[in-house]
């Protein structure tokens, strides 16, 4: 039962970290003054030896006006890809987005792009962004991860 948290065990341990081996290349590394910045969504599910090695800061999801600039900039960043050929998203497509977390804003942005390309518009619709929502929505639902609470956005 090898898990990643051996290989980070490690890395967080001084004495360990200045001479990690990279076991493909065979060559050593000395880590020990990397500074290693981790998240998780839940903290909960660490070993207690993971941590303990760690310094646990908090940070509350996003509202308001500073979730609204954050999506908007994860959304021109998409819209960035397609040579700017979209205009910038209207608030209303921006407020519909934000429910979800910056991967999946991501890729509704990008699959929403096609439903206003096919309809020869040069913006976006929060009609885009639901159907783009719908066909985005994995198979498989695992546990949540993502910016907001219930991965979704919930």
């Amino acid at each position: 039962d090898e898990q990643p948290y051996h290989v980070l065990l490690t890395l967080l341990e001084v004495e360990n970290s200045r001479a990690l081996l990279d076991e493909y290349l065979r060559v050593s590394f000395d880590l020990s003054r990397a500074i290693v910045i981790a998240t998780a969504n839940d903290v909960h599910r660490l070993p207690g030896y993971i941590r303990d090695r760690l310094v646990m800061v908090d940070i509350a999801p996003l509202t308001g006006d500073a979730l609204l600039s954050v999506t908007r900039r994860i959304a021109m960043i998409a819209i960035a890809e397609t040579n700017n050929l979209m205009q910038p998203p209207a608030d209303a497509v921006i407020t519909r987005l934000a429910r979800a977390n910056p991967r999946r804003i991501t890729r509704v942005v990008r699959l929403a792009l096609g439903y206003a390309a096919a309809a020869c518009r040069d913006h976006l619709t929060v009609a885009d962004v639901e159907a783009a929502d719908q066909l985005g929505e994995p198979a498989i639902q695992g546990q949540p991860m993502g910016f907001l609470g219930g991965g979704r956005g919930d």
